[in-house]
Parts: C-alpha cells; structure tokens; sequence
C-alpha cells in the first residue's frame, strides 16, 4: 500500500465510548460552534488536519506563527485554535471539558481544555471569521460527524485511490485551469478546488471544496497541506505563484509538478 492510500487518523470515539461520554456531557458548559467553525471541526474530525489531534496549545500555536513548524518539527503554516468571545472564555478553565455543539444544539465533540489565552493583534485567524478574542486549545475527542452536505472525506478518497490503484493524484489549487495534458489522462487523479460549481470537469478530476478557506501565502501553503492529507501526491503551483511560495511548497511533503514537464508526467516519464 502506497503512503498516499493508507487510511489517516481520525479522531472520532467508539460508538460505546460517544453514547458514555454524551452521557456524561449533560452538565458541560457548551460552545455552540459558528458555521465556518462547524467545517473546521469537521476537517479535523476526518483526519484533514492530520497530525492534529485537536486544537494547538498556546506554544505549538505561538511556533506555528514563528517558524511555521510543530513541535516535532512537521511544517504547518497556520494556528488551528478555538476562538471563542471573552462572555465565554471565563466560564472556561485549563483542565476542563467542554461540550462543541453545532447549530442545532447536537454535541459533535469534547474538547479537553489545556489553553486558554489571547492572540496578537495581527495574527492570522484559521477559521476567517473568528467568533472572539479568546483562545483555546487542546485534544479533541469526536462524538459525531457534522450533517454538512456529502464530500469526500481523506479516509474515502484513499480507500478509492487503495481501489483503483491509482499512483499519481495531482492538486489543484483554487482558481486555476486544468491543464489539457492532464485532464482524463489514465492513471491519473486531479484533486481540483473549483471556483463555480463542479461543470466541466475532466472525468479523472474530483471535485474537494475546502473550508474554510484562508487567504495569503499562509493560506495557500495550509491549502496544499489538507490536500495532501486527501491523498494527493503532487502540487501544480500557480503560475503567479512567487518563488518564495513556490520554495515552501517543498515543505508540505508534495512533489512540485512543473509546468513544462506536464506531457512528461502525463506519460509517466
């Protein structure tokens, strides 16, 4: 089995061990999560943001903003936190659990408290409309998934691409035209963010819409991270991508696919 086919961790509970702990979270404080959070969530919940395995603490968040890395080292680009109003943020202690409850008052997740503090001014917000000041981190344990309209989720994809062994998956960043040498090539498997709806794409082409979405260098680099986690094995930059970008690519784990090597690639050369 190829890296990009093997299923990824994900952070949803036994369906004994959901039905104890909603039973236990009866007397938890609850956060009724914004709808971008709700997506976020979902991300994170199907293994989208592997490694993480819940929210950042503080200092993976504060090493996230300095050196995009980890603490192991891994390069990520962007703090993935839990941004909450300060009304809420006091009722809120490091050690606590609190119940993430999505719009319609159903409990998706536990959230075990190690964090809680405020950002700078400045910093990059992941869910891009955040709901408050307030930051928290820490593990996550997954109840239920979100009812979000159906998507393929990274463990889907890589069964389908375990399947049909397919070898090479290419990415597709948001705005970008589909190549012709690409489009329906055999033994190929473009993940593409579309724009305007799905029309007109190739048959080898799925379609991944990723929110939330996060614009900026940081953005474009977290973008190709979550792609990867899909199962995509190569990245086609932008061609108004600048080389500073292009550099950090390399980072991600993705095989930079060039512009003028794609009838190449198409040919498995």
């Amino acid at each position: 089995m190829l890296p990009h086919q093997t299923p990824v961790r994900e952070l949803f509970v036994s369906v004994d061990a959901a039905e104890a702990l909603l039973r236990d979270a009866a007397g938890l404080t609850t956060w009724d999560l914004t709808p971008r959070q709700i997506a976020g969530l979902d991300l994170m919940l199907h293994g989208g943001l592997a490694p993480l395995r819940g929210f950042m603490t503080e200092a993976d968040h504060d090493g996230v903003i300095r050196d995009m890395r980890l603490p192991h080292g891994m390069f990520w680009p962007l703090p993935v936190t839990l941004d909450v109003p300060e009304s809420f943020a006091v009722l809120v202690e490091p050690g606590q659990d609190i119940a993430l409850r999505d719009g319609a008052g159903a409990i998706l997740a536990l959230l075990s408290v190690t964090d809680r503090w405020r950002p700078g001014a400045a910093e990059t917000v992941w869910q891009g409309d955040p709901a408050g000041p307030i930051r928290l981190g820490g593990p996550v344990a997954g109840l239920r998934a979100p009812d979000l309209p159906m998507r393929q989720t990274p463990n889907t994809l890589r069964s389908l691409l375990r399947q049909q062994g397919i070898e090479r998956v290419v990415a597709i960043t948001t705005g970008q035209d589909i190549p012709p040498h690409l489009a329906g090539a055999p033994g190929i498997t473009l993940l593409v963010q579309p724009m305007d709806g799905h029309a007109g794409l190739p048959p080898n082409a799925i379609p991944l819409p990723l929110v939330p979405e996060v614009a900026g260098t940081r953005g474009r680099l977290w973008q190709a991270l979550v792609l990867r986690n899909h199962g995509a094995t190569h990245l086609l930059p932008s061609p108004d991508d600048p080389p500073e970008l292009v550099r950090l690519y390399a980072e991600t784990g993705l095989t930079l696919l060039e512009r003028t090597r794609i009838e190449d690639f198409r040919r498995g050369q």
